[in-house]
C-alpha cells in the first residue's frame, strides 16, 4: 500500500510535480507512470493528485491517452505545438501489420521533429473488443487511416470535424486525402527491372485478396503495372504468366511454395512476388526444384515486410515507399495545421529499388 509523507496541498504538490516534469524532459521520457506510483512519488494523497492530474491535462502539460498519461510534446519540448493527429491500425500491443508499423515509426520521428504530436490509436482485432465511445474520445481532429475494417472506416466517415488521411489506395472514393505509395509504379518498375537485367519470360504471383468485399486495390494496381511495364519492355507476358495464390494463411504459404516450383517446370526466367510477407517459401519452392537464384530464375519482389532486404543474401525489390510517405504526410500535415491546404486530394509516391542480389 502507498506511504505518503504527510498532507500536501494541491500547490505544494503542483511543485513537486513539475519537478518530476523537469526530470522527465531532462531524459527525454514521455511516460508517466501511474497514479499508485506518481503519488509516491510525489508525496500525496490520490484525491490530491487526481485533482492535480486534472489540472495538468486543462493546461495541456500532460495528455491521458490509450496507454496512460504522458508529457504533451510542447512540454516535453518547450516550444508550440502547430498540431496533432491520430495514427489509426489495427493491433493489440503495438501496430499490427509490419508494414503499417515502419510508417508509424518514421512518422513519429519526422511528425515530432516538425512540431507536430503523432498519437498511436490502435484498434482491437475483433470488433466486439472495441469500445467505440473511447475510441472516439482517443481521436484527434486529423486521423491517419491504414488498413481497417469496413465498420471502422464507416465508424471513421461517420464522425463530424474530422479531417481524414489514409495510405491505402483501396479507400479511394471513400476518403478524399490520400498518401500512398503508387503501385502500378510499383509493378511496372519491377518488370522494367527484370528487363534492364536481360529477362525474356517473367511471371508474377499474387494473392487473390478481398478487402471489403472488394479485389484488394494495391494488389490489382501491382498486377496491372507490371503487364504495362512488361508489354512496354518487351517481355512476355500472357494470362498464364500471372499466377494467382488464394485461401488462408497457411494455405498461401503452401501456394506460393507451388507456384515457385511450377516457374521452374514452366519455363519462366524470372518472377515478381506481390509483396515478401512469404517470401522464404518461394524460395524453398524454387530451390525443391534444383533451381538456383539468380542463375536460373531471377527473383524480384516489393519490400512489405522488410522480409526482402534482411534475407541473406539481399532481394531485389520495390521499397515499400516508408520514407517519402512519411515525408509528404508531415509536408501536408504541416500545411493542414497552418491553414494552406484543408484538402489536397490524391498524392501517389513514386517507389524506389532495392538492388539485392537476386537478379543476374
Amino acid at each position: 500500500m502507498a506511504t505518503y509523507r504527510g498532507y500536501q496541498t494541491v500547490e505544494e504538490s503542483s511543485g513537486k510535480f513539475d519537478e518530476f516534469i523537469l526530470k522527465l524532459r531532462k531524459r527525454g521520457d514521455l511516460s508517466l507512470p501511474p497514479e499508485r506510483e506518481l503519488g509516491e512519488l510525489i508525496g500525496c494523497s490520490r484525491n490530491t493528485l487526481r485533482k492535480l492530474l486534472e489540472i495538468k491535462e486543462t493546461q495541456g502539460i500532460i495528455i491521458k491517452g490509450q496507454n496512460g498519461r504522458t508529457l504533451s510534446l510542447e512540454t516535453l519540448t518547450n516550444r508550440k505545438l502547430l498540431g496533432r493527429f491520430s495514427f489509426v491500425a489495427e493491433g493489440a500491443s503495438m501496430v499490427g501489420n509490419p508494414a503499417w508499423a515502419k510508417l508509424w515509426h518514421r512518422l513519429q520521428q519526422k511528425a515530432e521533429a516538425a512540431g507536430i504530436c503523432a498519437e498511436l490509436v490502435l484498434v482491437p482485432y475483433e470488433l466486439k473488443n472495441i469500445d467505440w465511445n473511447s475510441f472516439e474520445n482517443s481521436l484527434s481532429d486529423v486521423i491517419i487511416v491504414t488498413t481497417l475494417k469496413r465498420d471502422v472506416i464507416n465508424f471513421l466517415l461517420a464522425l463530424n470535424g474530422k479531417t481524414l488521411i489514409t495510405t491505402e489506395e483501396h479507400y479511394r472514393g471513400k476518403i478524399e486525402n490520400i498518401i500512398a505509395l503508387d503501385n502500378f509504379k510499383a509493378g511496372e518498375l519491377a518488370a522494367q527491372t527484370l528487363a534492364a537485367h536481360g529477362y525474356k519470360k517473367p511471371a508474377m504471383i499474387c494473392d487473390l485478396l478481398f478487402h471489403d468485399g472488394q479485389p484488394y486495390t494495391q494488389y490489382v494496381k501491382r498486377i496491372e503495372g507490371f503487364k504495362k511495364g512488361c508489354a512496354d519492355s518487351g517481355l512476355y507476358f500472357d494470362e498464364h504468366s500471372l499466377l494467382i495464390v488464394e485461401g488462408s494463411k497457411v494455405k498461401l504459404m503452401v501456394g506460393i511454395a507451388k507456384r515457385g516450383m511450377e516457374l521452374v517446370q514452366k519455363g519462366f526466367d524470372s518472377v515478381f512476388l506481390h509483396t515478401d510477407v512469404d517470401l522464404g517459401f518461394l524460395m524453398e519452392g524454387i530451390a525443391s526444384e534444383g533451381a538456383k537464384v539468380p542463375e536460373d530464375i531471377g527473383v524480384i519482389t516489393l519490400n512489405s515486410f522488410d522480409k526482402a532486404v534482411s534475407s541473406e543474401p539481399a532481394v531485389s525489390s520495390v521499397a515499400h515507399g516508408t520514407e517519402p510517405m512519411s515525408d509528404k504526410i508531415v509536408e501536408k500535415l504541416r500545411e493542414l495545421f497552418t491553414g494552406a491546404y484543408p484538402e489536397f486530394g490524391e498524392i501517389l509516391v513514386t517507389p524506389g529499388l532495392h538492388e539485392g542480389s537476386t537478379l543476374k
